[in-house]
């Protein structure tokens, strides 16, 4: 962990810029963050990182709520399991290379 007030600081700046980046594009914690911060201190780049993320998008979700629908995923989800399935029974597809 970082000892110093000021790698603190700099760490919450960090990450604040970068879950600006992400609420406002949809994606860009870890791309502005990781960087950074692996320069700052090692140590925050995994863990606390993801856990960050993970919380910003939880949060993006609830801000978000009102534009979800939960009725749709099967439309995505049901060929990518139908495209695995054919792909067993046919060894040669390029999903298995």
């Amino acid at each position: 962990m970082p000892s110093q007030l000021t790698e603190i600081l700099a760490a919450s700046a960090i990450i604040t810029v970068g879950a600006t980046v992400q609420a406002t594009v949809g994606f860009g914690l870890g791309l502005v963050a990781a960087p950074i911060l692996l320069l700052i201190e090692p140590m925050l780049v995994p863990g606390p990182l993801m856990a960050s993320g993970v919380i910003l998008t939880l949060l993006m979700a609830y801000r978000e709520r009102q534009d979800l629908d939960f009725r749709e995923p099967h439309k995505m989800i049901d060929p990518v399991i139908l495209k695995k399935i054919m792909s067993k029974r046919n060894p040669g597809d390029s999903i298995n290379r």
